[in-house]
């Protein structure tokens, strides 16, 4: 059933599974690791416990999630389904959620 292969696809989460997700947190770091254990990392990679929530998070929907893809689809843009012309305040914000959204694209590649 090629496990392998669906294993090194990018695992994502659905507006279903983040909810999962978001009530059960990122892994816990292993037993016997504190945060002021710092040993010399790996070269490249950074070690449990060096790692964000955030990072932890994702490193667990990567191994466990059902959700599989080649490659991400792009996001619509923040207000695109709305048909009015939008208030300055709002095309501001739209523009700041634009550019978070392109910063973790590129941060994840």
């Amino acid at each position: 059933r090629r496990k392998d292969k669906r294993k090194q696809m990018h695992g994502h989460d659905c507006a279903c599974c983040r909810r999962f997700y978001e009530l059960t947190g990122p892994l816990p770091l292993p037993d016997g690791y504190n945060t002021f254990f710092t040993p010399a990392p790996r070269p490249g990679e950074k070690e449990v416990w060096e790692k964000t929530a955030e990072e932890r998070l994702q490193d667990r929907i990567q191994q466990i999630s059902r959700h599989r893809v080649h490659h991400e689809s792009p996001m619509t843009p923040p207000g695109f389904w709305d048909t009015d012309f939008p208030l300055t305040p709002d095309r501001l914000e739209w523009d700041r959620i634009a550019d978070e959204r392109r910063d973790r694209k590129k941060q994840r590649m």
